[in-house]
């Protein structure tokens, strides 16, 4: 039962890092805080592409938490 569970998480982490890509490349250019979760702009963002990879850590990290099997 064990290897089963063990394929099915490595099953949906490819799902979800391919969800993630394809949403990123989607939105390339805009603020990914305000298209993966609706929360508004940094005013001091001083470094765009640092928060955009911070979002998607975030994100990705939210679609694990919320799908993979424990």
């Amino acid at each position: 039962m064990e290897i089963k569970l063990n394929k099915a998480n490595e099953n949906i982490i490819e799902l979800v890092d391919r969800l993630v890509n394809a949403k990123v490349t989607n939105h390339a250019g805009h603020c990914l805080k305000i298209i993966l979760f609706g929360e508004d702009r940094l005013n001091n963002c001083e470094d765009c592409n640092a928060c955009c990879r911070e979002q998607i850590k975030r994100y990705r990290e939210m679609l694990l938490e919320k799908y993979l099997v424990k």
